[in-house]
């Protein structure tokens, strides 16, 4: 027969480093994105408010939170969007910051 108390006893340790082991891949996401997110936020080169040109569109920095970055875009029909960006895809993002408008007139 199968003595279950010894079979729970042998498994314990290795399932708390299952668990452990589990628990710190869920975070290491969140963990990752948040230090982008501030590592972003504090960069004095970009602001909230700011416009910027996000893959070639035009945009203003709505929104620098913990975990995502809102940009409003303004559509070529004139419509005006939100996209959400998280803060571990900003650096593969091309991000350009405009400094002066219509400089060349």
């Amino acid at each position: 027969m199968l003595d279950f108390a010894n079979l729970t006893s042998a498994a314990s340790p290795y399932t708390e480093i299952l668990l452990g082991l589990v628990v710190s891949l869920l975070f290491k996401d969140l963990a990752a994105s948040m230090s982008k997110g501030l590592a972003f936020k504090y960069n004095p080169a970009f602001n909230e408010g700011d416009t910027v040109i996000v893959d070639d569109e035009i945009a203003i920095i709505v929104k620098i939170g913990f975990r995502h970055t809102t940009f409003g875009i303004v559509k070529p029909n004139a419509s005006y969007v939100w996209r959400y960006v998280r803060n571990d895809r900003i650096q593969f993002l091309k991000l350009e910051k405009v400094v002066k408008e219509n400089v060349i007139s």
